[in-house]
């Protein structure tokens, strides 16, 4: 890996580190809750729409309501590391239920970045 990409890789898990208090137990344990609930009955649309309420939710929350795109991927980021952390089953839900939050909220914006590479979350 080159130094540059170890060096932001790095700079990526500090933050998320520092993020992981963003997200309190009882929103962790609720989210978990119904996630894996509608996991079982393999309602996609509905697990997708849960994980994007919760991330407003917790951004509303937590940044005073503005949902600025830095934000909202710093919630869904540290959101979906922690429930797979204690939920290691879930994670082919948790990741696409990401890429389809990442892709509707946040693809243009990154887009207009030029990309990921391009993409600081400080």
């Amino acid at each position: 890996m080159e130094g540059k990409d170890a060096e932001a890789i790095k700079s990526l898990a500090l933050h998320l580190r520092e993020l992981g208090d963003l997200i309190n137990r009882e929103h962790l344990d609720s989210f978990t809750t119904e996630f894996q609930k509608l996991a079982a009955q393999q309602a996609t649309d509905q697990v997708c729409m849960l994980f994007s309420n919760t991330v407003d939710q917790i951004c509303q929350e937590r940044f005073n309501g503005l949902a600025v795109e830095q934000n909202l991927l710093k919630v869904t980021a540290s959101l979906g590391k922690q429930i797979v952390a204690e939920k290691p089953d879930l994670f082919e839900m948790i990741k696409a239920s990401m890429q389809s939050f990442m892709t509707t909220r946040l693809g243009s914006w990154v887009a207009a970045r030029k990309g990921w590479k391009n993409v600081n979350i400080e």
